[in-house]
């Protein structure tokens, strides 16, 4: 069982095995080591730093070969369970398995983990920032004027919509709307439009620009 980012399959290696589970997980035993990977993708062990399965006690520290063992009774754990490896050193990321990520097996297994330092190119490599931004026209309590305001632009944009938002103490239905313009993934692009918006409608010159920012992995 392998977990990879698709462009850093040829970057690392921590290698793990992990055995000795039962059906019910009753003890558990996973051994392995940990390697950190460079930019250019030399590895070198990563002794004295500690392993640990998330929301559990089952904890221990690598040796000066990188290498460890974790074991423990453990019958909050099944077979199959997802489970989360952590590391003590909050510096570096689990690659492989992505975010130290993956499913109790129930047999003996050997995959390849990697872990990169988080001021590393490789780590910035593995999430992009996404910012969409979008024009605010209106904000009103009255369903029937949002829509009539969004069929109105939409005689000039084709990208018009307006979101409701819950709000407690707002009369009548507690929700207030927004009506917005685009999914901009261009500022300048945005900007202009909001500028022809207010120039076009000087009911709607206080129209503003929003930006949603929102971090993913590739």
């Amino acid at each position: 069982m392998y977990f990879y980012k698709k462009k850093w399959t040829k970057v690392l290696a921590v290698s793990m095995l992990l055995s000795g589970t039962t059906l019910m997980a009753e003890y558990i035993n996973l051994q392995g080591s940990i390697v950190k990977v460079k930019d250019n993708g030399q590895e070198e062990v990563f002794k004295n730093v500690g392993i640990s399965i998330n929301k559990s006690a089952i904890h221990t520290r690598t040796y000066e070969k990188g290498n460890f063992e974790l074991k423990k009774n453990a019958q909050q754990f099944k077979i199959g369970d997802k489970i989360q490896l952590k590391l003590s050193d909050k510096n570096w990321f689990i690659i492989s398995p992505f975010n130290g990520k993956m499913f109790l097996p129930n047999k003996a297994e050997k995959i390849k983990i990697r872990v990169v330092s988080k001021d590393s190119r490789v780590y910035a490599a593995l999430f992009t920032t996404i910012r969409d931004y979008s024009i605010q026209v209106v904000t009103t309590y009255n369903e029937a004027y949002a829509i009539d305001t969004m069929n109105a632009l939409k005689k000039d944009y084709k990208d018009v919509y307006y979101e409701a938002h819950a709000k407690a103490n707002v009369p009548k239905n507690g929700f207030f709307y927004k009506v917005k313009v685009g999914h901009f993934t261009s500022k300048k692009k945005a900007v202009e439009t909001l500028k022809k918006i207010r120039k076009r409608y000087t009911l709607w010159k206080d129209a503003f620009l929003t930006v949603h920012t929102q971090t993913v992995d590739e």
